[in-house]
């Protein structure tokens, strides 16, 4: 895999596991801070990843005291990417499965 397509699996899993909570009160900075890095090292996201990682680059710039309004925004936009490739895999599941239909024919 390479570099860019980790770092884009690292900002979908890590965005993600914070805004579901996915992780424990205390260890919150650990996790944000992964996130910082990821960021920091690859600017460039695709186009389906660009509301998710500005979602992601306004929590990890706000204090502690003013996340909640941070954290409902990336929520919301991880909730939306994973509908959006869930929606584009079952796309082209059923496009090979309609393929492999037409093959047996």
């Amino acid at each position: 895999m390479n570099g860019a397509r980790l770092a884009h699996g690292c900002l979908v899993s890590v965005a993600t596991t914070l805004a579901m909570g996915w992780y424990d009160r205390e260890d919150f900075d650990v996790w944000a801070d992964l996130l910082r890095d990821v960021l920091r090292e690859f600017p460039a996201t695709p186009d389906v990843l660009t509301p998710l990682r500005v979602a992601a680059e306004a929590l990890v710039g706000v204090a502690a005291h003013d996340r909640s309004a941070a954290l409902s925004r990336l929520r919301h936009e991880a909730q939306r990417y994973h509908r959006t490739v869930a929606a584009d895999r079952l796309d082209q599941w059923r496009t090979q499965a309609a393929d492999r239909v037409l093959e047996r024919v």
